[in-house]
């Protein structure tokens, strides 16, 4: 008895006062900072005093952003994918100069079609093969509909070497190969790198309007020249 009223009478008291609502802490009052108003902390928060940089969302891109690149390259840069429009969009020009055949176009060739073909790389497979000599799968898409399916085999892998597995956005030239009535393939046999292609064809084309340019003012300076050479 005594045992267990000791127990109880100890007991009580401290169930009474863990049951005892505990008062509510009030948040710490922000502080404002340079930066913004700061939000409240909460009793179970950790505050630490320190400054963070405040993103702009409503910061519209500029041209001086662009620094000469197109939208679609700033969001490849900060997104990961193009949004307003299909990143191989801006090369169609280029595509339309150099001959490429289009995708949804390749199903209309008949086999051993000597075509190019160019876009961005989407897979690549090296699936093992019965004679043991590696061959290489790369799907490209241009934006145009289908995905381009290229086969690299030892030989033209040999010829072409790191790029078929480097090469980002490739232009590649082939032959068309058929496999039933609407199955189509390239077996490739050379690849470049379309960026670096697009750069020696801005630059030839600068070169051949600074000649037109050239020209214009050597032929405006002559007119004028006989102009006055009549006149006297």
């Amino acid at each position: 008895m005594n045992h267990r009223a000791t127990t109880s009478g100890t007991g009580r008291p401290r169930l009474v006062h863990w049951l005892r609502p505990v008062p509510p802490r009030r948040p710490a009052r922000p502080h404002p900072r340079p930066g913004g108003q700061a939000l409240p902390v909460g009793p179970e928060q950790l505050a630490f005093d320190i400054e963070l940089p405040l993103p702009d969302f409503y910061r519209s891109v500029t041209a001086l952003d662009l620094r000469g690149r197109t939208q679609t390259d700033v969001e490849l840069r900060d997104l990961g994918l193009a949004v307003s429009h299909h990143q191989m969009t801006r090369f169609y020009p280029l595509f339309k100069e150099l001959g490429v055949t289009p995708a949804s176009n390749l199903v209309n060739l008949p086999g051993g079609t000597e075509v190019l073909v160019a876009g961005v790389r989407r897979a690549t497979h090296t699936p093992p093969m019965r004679s043991g000599k590696r061959v290489v799968f790369l799907s490209l898409d241009d934006g145009s509909g289908p995905v381009s399916n290229v086969v690299f085999f030892h030989d033209a892998q040999a010829a072409i070497g790191a790029p078929v597995f480097r090469t980002h956005y490739a232009l590649i030239r082939g032959r068309t190969r058929r496999t039933g009535a609407r199955g189509v393939s390239v077996t490739g046999e050379q690849m470049w790198d379309l960026l670096d292609v697009a750069g020696k064809v801005r630059a030839r084309q600068a070169a051949e309007r600074e000649r037109e340019r050239v020209v214009v003012e050597a032929e405006a300076a002559d007119n004028v020249i006989q102009m006055w050479r009549r006149r006297a």
